[in-house]
Protein backbone atom coordinates (compact mmCIF):
# COMPACT_ATOMS: atom_id res chain seq x y z
CA UNK A 1 0.00 0.00 0.00
CA UNK A 2 1.13 3.47 -0.95
CA UNK A 3 1.50 6.69 1.28
CA UNK A 4 -1.33 8.15 -0.42
CA UNK A 5 -4.01 5.05 -0.14
CA UNK A 6 -2.91 4.99 3.36
CA UNK A 7 -3.73 8.33 3.79
CA UNK A 8 -7.44 7.90 2.34
CA UNK A 9 -7.76 5.03 4.30
CA UNK A 10 -7.09 6.44 7.47
CA UNK A 11 -9.19 9.65 6.54
CA UNK A 12 -11.98 7.37 5.48
CA UNK A 13 -12.07 5.60 8.68
CA UNK A 14 -11.82 9.02 10.72
CA UNK A 15 -14.64 11.02 8.28
CA UNK A 16 -11.74 13.48 7.24
CA UNK A 17 -12.04 14.73 4.06
CA UNK A 18 -8.86 14.30 1.88
CA UNK A 19 -8.36 16.92 -0.94
CA UNK A 20 -5.50 16.55 -3.37
CA UNK A 21 -4.26 19.67 -4.20
CA UNK A 22 -1.59 18.40 -6.53
CA UNK A 23 -1.49 20.32 -9.91
CA UNK A 24 -2.77 23.51 -8.43
CA UNK A 25 -0.17 26.61 -7.41
CA UNK A 26 -0.61 28.20 -3.97
CA UNK A 27 -2.79 31.26 -3.33
CA UNK A 28 -0.05 33.84 -4.10
CA UNK A 29 0.94 35.77 -1.09
CA UNK A 30 -0.77 38.87 -0.74
CA UNK A 31 2.06 42.44 -0.02
CA UNK A 32 0.22 44.00 2.77
CA UNK A 33 -0.02 48.29 0.96
CA UNK A 34 1.64 50.39 2.80
CA UNK A 35 0.22 53.87 3.26
CA UNK A 36 2.57 56.94 2.48
CA UNK A 37 2.72 57.58 6.10
CA UNK A 38 3.89 54.10 6.82
CA UNK A 39 6.49 54.19 4.17
CA UNK A 40 7.92 57.46 5.73
CA UNK A 41 7.86 56.05 9.26
CA UNK A 42 9.97 53.15 7.91
CA UNK A 43 11.84 55.33 6.14
CA UNK A 44 12.88 57.57 8.72
CA UNK A 45 13.42 54.63 11.43
CA UNK A 46 15.83 53.55 9.13
CA UNK A 47 17.74 55.91 8.83
CA UNK A 48 17.69 56.75 12.40
CA UNK A 49 19.38 53.31 13.00
CA UNK A 50 22.18 53.81 9.83
CA UNK A 51 23.02 57.42 11.78
CA UNK A 52 22.96 56.07 15.04
CA UNK A 53 25.12 53.25 14.62
CA UNK A 54 27.64 55.53 12.11
CA UNK A 55 27.87 57.73 15.80
CA UNK A 56 28.34 54.63 17.90
CA UNK A 57 30.99 53.78 15.10
CA UNK A 58 32.73 57.41 15.40
CA UNK A 59 32.64 57.51 19.19
CA UNK A 60 34.87 53.71 18.86
CA UNK A 61 37.25 55.30 16.29
CA UNK A 62 37.75 58.27 18.15
CA UNK A 63 38.44 56.48 21.50
CA UNK A 64 40.85 53.74 19.93
CA UNK A 65 42.38 56.97 17.83
CA UNK A 66 43.14 58.80 20.99
CA UNK A 67 44.93 56.03 22.57
CA UNK A 68 46.85 54.91 19.65
CA UNK A 69 47.83 58.30 19.71
CA UNK A 70 49.06 58.24 23.77
CA UNK A 71 50.76 55.18 22.94
CA UNK A 72 52.54 56.91 19.89
CA UNK A 73 53.69 59.25 22.13
CA UNK A 74 54.89 57.82 24.68
CA UNK A 75 56.91 55.31 21.89
CA UNK A 76 58.52 58.90 20.60
CA UNK A 77 59.31 59.92 24.21
CA UNK A 78 61.18 57.22 25.03
CA UNK A 79 63.34 56.18 21.86
CA UNK A 80 64.04 60.29 22.12
CA UNK A 81 66.80 60.89 24.45
CA UNK A 82 66.30 64.36 25.84
CA UNK A 83 69.40 66.57 23.67
CA UNK A 84 67.76 70.33 24.08
CA UNK A 85 68.54 73.30 25.87
CA UNK A 86 66.63 73.95 29.25
CA UNK A 87 63.28 75.01 28.91
CA UNK A 88 62.69 74.08 25.14
CA UNK A 89 60.74 71.24 23.56
CA UNK A 90 62.01 68.67 21.44
CA UNK A 91 59.82 67.17 18.48
CA UNK A 92 60.73 65.42 15.45
CA UNK A 93 59.57 66.61 12.02
CA UNK A 94 60.56 64.92 8.64
CA UNK A 95 63.10 63.32 10.36
CA UNK A 96 64.47 66.80 11.63
CA UNK A 97 64.80 67.51 15.01
CA UNK A 98 62.95 71.09 15.91
CA UNK A 99 63.77 72.63 19.48
CA UNK A 100 61.09 75.77 20.64
CA UNK A 101 60.78 77.34 23.09
CA UNK A 102 58.37 76.04 26.36
CA UNK A 103 55.69 78.57 26.18
CA UNK A 104 53.59 77.20 28.96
Amino acid sequence: MGKKEAALQIASEFSISFNDNRGRKPPPKRKRKLSSEQKFERAEKKCFCVLSDYLCQLREWKEQQAALEKTMEKMEQASQPETGLPGTKSRTCCSVRIFSRDTR
